[in-house]
């Protein structure tokens, strides 16, 4: 059993730690094809005691955020998740970490509120532990909750603190999804022009590669602002470079 654990999330923290590179869809595929056994790790370290120890399910979990954000997979993701947390130390960087997670999947789901919630605990926690990261998390997942619950000034003041923080800790990845986030919030707020100039910067950022995902967000967020802008046309090439 420890050896399916320590298998599996080596996979996981392999796929998430090289997201954006060229083999993204192969480490996709291949953890697609475990899905079954990556899911019996789970339910051995986080459901039924039989894995020692819980903390390698806790970062199992957290370690498969890219993997079901990339799939679709919000309500499973959001379960385990859901039992990482409940299973970490009150006031670690551990439950931070899937608070973070947890509350970006919420909001995907629509869930606002829930998602808010978890970015409030990890900030309090982040703050606790002095951990920079985790505080420059919190703000990115705070601009996407209060994004998703149509509060978009207080979405763009988090915005802003959010890119002042991971600027300093120059973590590129994380600057993506601020501007696919970004992007998000002007389109809500009717501001083609800053959505398109946001969705370019997400493209600089992410350079000339093989990766899909991020790529396939950014377009589809140009699609929709030229839409909104008339530029049919340009909005169906945008739509089909997303597919």
């Amino acid at each position: 059993r420890s050896r399916l654990v320590a298998r599996y999330l080596a996979l996981a923290r392999g796929f998430g730690d090289q997201f954006t590179g060229d083999d993204q869809l192969d480490r996709l595929r291949e953890l697609r094809r475990e899905h079954a056994s990556i899911r019996a790790a789970l339910k051995c370290t986080l459901e039924e005691d039989e894995c020692d120890p819980v903390a390698d399910g806790v970062e199992l979990a957290t370690a498969l955020f890219a993997y079901w954000r990339a799939r679709g997979l919000t309500r499973q993701g959001s379960y385990w998740l859901g039992k990482a947390i409940e299973r970490s130390p009150a006031t670690s960087a551990a439950r931070a970490r899937a608070l973070l997670r947890h509350g970006y999947l919420a909001a995907l789901q629509g869930n606002g509120d829930l998602a808010e919630a978890d970015a409030a605990d990890s900030l309090r926690i982040g703050a606790e532990l002095g951990n920079d990261p985790i505080i420059a998390h919190g703000y990115l997942l705070r601009n996407l909750a209060l994004s998703v619950s149509g509060r978009l000034e207080e979405a763009a003041e988090a915005g802003a603190e959010a890119g002042r923080l991971l600027a300093l800790l120059d973590a590129p990845p994380r600057l993506i999804d601020l501007e696919i986030q970004l992007a998000y919030l002007a389109l809500l707020g009717g501001d083609v022009e800053g959505a398109i100039e946001h969705v370019q910067r997400g493209l600089n950022l992410l350079g000339q590669g093989r990766e899909r995902w991020l790529h396939s967000q950014l377009s589809l967020l140009a699609a929709l602002a030229l839409f909104m802008g008339g530029r049919e046309t340009e909005s169906a090439w945008g739509a089909l470079r997303s597919l």
